[in-house]
């Protein structure tokens, strides 16, 4: 299952049986401390899958603009555990959120 593919593929609930495509899922919030996030069964609110955005890889052949954000950036600094927020480890200072760019972003 990939995190950026997810919403064409095939899926079954596991507990309800529901059976449909990604894209009529829900996918849950993200805590601010946690990177998890479920896609969650429409029909039951059960979870059919459990993405880690810490170990999602980026497609390889040039990620899209959109994909081109901190998260998804080697320089970025997961330090809200510690109450530190999220923060660029190239200028040490606080980014707006995740999904900001800039023109240092660098695959993970």
């Amino acid at each position: 299952m990939n995190y950026y593919t997810y919403k064409s593929k095939a899926l079954t609930c596991p507990k309800c049986n529901w059976k449909g495509l990604g894209s009529e899922t829900f996918l849950s919030d993200l805590s601010e401390i946690h990177t998890l996030r479920d896609i969650e069964c429409p029909k039951c609110e059960a979870t059919i899958f459990t993405f880690d955005l810490a170990k999602v890889e980026l497609p390889k052949d040039n990620p899209s603009k959109d994909l081109k954000v901190c998260f998804n950036c080697t320089n970025m600094l997961w330090m809200v555990g510690v109450g530190q927020g999220v923060k660029c480890s190239l200028t040490n200072e606080n980014i707006p959120n995740r999904y900001h760019t800039c023109d240092q972003f660098a695959d993970k």
